[in-house]
């Protein structure tokens, strides 16, 4: 789903409200469905080329309550992503037991200022009242 993001108001409140508004109302949408490998191959061509998309973001509930692998409690679960074609930096969101687990994947080369977007995003989860560590 393509949705694009209204990033630039200042307000991380009203920020956040405009970007579920303009998401839910791209949901309200039937989903792009790419079908059989011709279109595969086409998508993996054209993901080198396209302007309109330069974040790949994914947002996912987890689960509840704890995962145990081999009888050891789990403490945190990351979402990654691949960055790939001309989109050069992704953002995995994934909550699990009550955290707010985000992963930012980047390719350095192209993304430079990194830190800079890292810093800026800590800073809008902390104005959004989201504790970060």
């Amino acid at each position: 789903m393509v949705v694009p993001l209204p990033v630039g108001e200042p307000d991380a409140i009203l920020r956040l409200v405009e970007i579920a508004l303009a998401s839910a109302e791209r949901k309200r949408r039937p989903p792009y469905q790419p079908s059989g490998r011709f279109s595969q191959r086409w998508m993996v061509q054209a993901m080198s080329h396209q302007r309109l998309v330069n974040v790949l973001e994914s947002n996912l509930p987890g689960p509840p309550l704890p995962l145990y692998l081999m009888g050891a409690r789990i403490l945190e679960v990351f979402q990654i992503g691949v960055v790939q074609g001309n989109l050069t930096l992704g953002l995995g969101v994934l909550s699990y037991v009550g955290q707010l687990n985000v992963d930012v994947v980047a390719d350095a080369d192209a993304l430079p200022d990194l830190p800079v977007f890292a810093e800026g995003l800590s800073a809008a989860l902390q104005e959004g009242g989201i504790r970060v560590p």
